[in-house]
């Protein structure tokens, strides 16, 4: 029997690989409930319940409307695209609800948005919200700033055939930290489809390579190349069910704050 007390999430892409595996989580994990569940107006599962997306997980409805998928919600966790998942968190600003943002892809000027609301309500977002993916993240700035002479990096991520980002935004996440642990601009010195070209290397480069096939949920790689030695870091994940756990944890660390813009690191600093 859960609490009365349980945090109240809406789960934003419902319907997705993802979102399933929130639904199984939030339905299962005690000091959880569901109090919406919203998916895109062409989902074949809008307007039934949540029991006929995962059996067992309740009666709540799945709906495409934004306004009645937020009502009575805490925390709105959302794995959709960067274009909806920004008028999300607009409306979640309005109703002063907190987000949770697992959506990656976000250009200069949507972040902006993200963090203008983040002004009005807390908002967790990462590029990766499973804790291993959010470590590896964390050891590959540590180790840039240990090997920041002397070695070429390269960051490898590899999904399934039909995942959309090319990088993901693990992988710019990983060049990101790799460049600022090493005094480096990402914009700058960025080589995406490294390989692709005849041209040599340029000293002080991060290269970026993708590969899409199969059903791989998802595996980052940063190698780290010097002269008579090489050092690779490697995070797999073979379920999504850890994206679930650790969007959960998330939305516990942001519930009940008041505003702000967190990271996974913020979350995982907090026991």
């Amino acid at each position: 029997m859960k609490s009365p007390a349980s945090l109240r999430v809406c789960i934003a892409g419902a319907s997705g690989r993802v979102g399933r595996q929130l639904v199984k989580a939030a339905a299962s994990t005690d000091g959880f409930s569901i109090s919406g569940a919203l998916v895109s107006p062409t989902s074949r599962y809008a307007g039934t319940p949540l029991d006929a997306l995962v059996p067992g997980a309740g009666e709540t409805w799945i709906t495409s409307i934004v306004d009645d998928a937020l009502v009575g919600a805490d925390v709105l966790i959302d794995f959709t695209r960067a274009h909806v998942a920004l008028e999300h968190v607009k409306a979640c600003r309005d109703r002063r609800i907190n987000v949770v943002m697992g959506t990656t892809g976000f250009d200069r000027d949507q972040s902006n948005v993200i963090a203008t609301a983040a002004e009005e309500v807390a908002i967790v977002t990462a590029a990766n919200m499973s804790i291993g993916g959010s470590t590896l993240i964390q050891i590959a700035g540590t180790i840039a700033r240990a090997l920041s002479d002397g070695f070429d990096v390269d960051v490898v991520g590899t999904h399934h055939r039909t995942k959309a980002e090319l990088p993901s935004g693990t992988s710019i996440a990983l060049g990101e930290a790799v460049a600022a642990a090493s005094g480096r601009d990402l914009a700058n010195c960025a080589v995406y489809g490294h390989g692709a070209n005849s041209s040599p290397r340029t000293a002080g480069s991060i290269g970026f390579s993708s590969i899409r096939g199969g059903d791989t949920v998802g595996e980052h790689a940063v190698i780290f190349s010097g002269n008579g030695e090489r050092f690779e870091i490697i995070h797999r994940a073979f379920h999504r069910s850890i994206y679930a756990q650790g969007s959960l944890r998330a939305a516990r660390f942001v519930a009940g704050r008041r505003c702000g813009l967190f990271t996974m690191d913020d979350v995982m600093q907090t026991r």
